[in-house]
């Protein structure tokens, strides 16, 4: 299979765990949201419908969950399976 690169969403994204290893500890730990973590790399395990989806208000830390989860990649603390690369699109500016 012959590999594509997809130039336009290059501008648009960015790999959250290539950050977290070069930022190497200055992503703030969350704290209080294990379980939502736990579930994130639960659904991120599963062989069909891996597809984790973070819906809530404004201002309530998903990002930090996300930010979270790349670092428990970059720590070994998940299955290498699971996260291979996490990326992040920046949507209001490919709107």
């Amino acid at each position: 299979m012959k590999t594509q690169t997809y130039q336009a969403l290059e501008e648009y994204d960015h790999d959250l765990v290539a950050d977290a290893d070069a930022e190497d500890g200055k992503l703030n730990q969350v704290i209080g949201r294990d379980q939502e973590i736990r579930h994130c790399i639960q659904v991120l395990s599963r062989r069909m419908r891996n597809n984790p989806v973070l819906i809530e208000e404004t201002s309530v830390g998903k990002t930090a969950i996300v930010e979270e989860l790349a670092q428990c990649t970059v720590y070994h603390d998940v299955s290498d399976t699971c996260l291979q690369c996490l990326i992040a699109f920046d949507m209001g500016a490919l709107v």
